[in-house]
């Protein structure tokens, strides 16, 4: 009894480690992400999308529910910008995306997801 117990205790853990759960933390490392093609907010408050972003990890340190506010997208150097949730709290702490978007508001709220949106005129769209 004692050796199957031993044995499902292992295959529980393997399984846990190949399916990723046991990685998550490190889903979004910025390390993951090509050198000057992204920034990694850390800091509390709204954050800003610059005209030079292309990816944008939202990694805060306290993890709290957090705006993302887009500007007009004429002044964008990139077609596409991408918004991430990078501590894996945002089924908790929703990102709310707002400012010139095509649907006005769209919600992150599912832990390291993921939205793109692109560049279209002076909005930006969802991709």
């Amino acid at each position: 009894m004692e050796a199957m117990t031993r044995f499902l205790t292992t295959a529980a853990f393997v399984a846990l480690t190949l399916s990723g759960a046991a990685a998550e933390p490190n889903r979004c490392a910025p390390l993951d992400f090509k050198s000057n093609e992204f920034r990694n907010v850390t800091e509390p408050g709204d954050v800003h999308i610059l005209p030079t972003d292309k990816t944008v990890l939202i990694n805060k340190r306290k993890p709290e529910p957090t705006r993302v506010i887009f500007g007009r997208a004429t002044s964008a150097h990139s077609p596409v910008v991408i918004v991430k949730d990078c501590s894996g709290t945002a089924y908790q702490h929703a990102l709310t995306l707002s400012g010139q978007i095509d649907i006005r508001v769209i919600t992150i709220d599912g832990n390291y997801a993921t939205q793109a949106l692109r560049r279209v005129g002076n909005r930006w769209m969802t991709q």
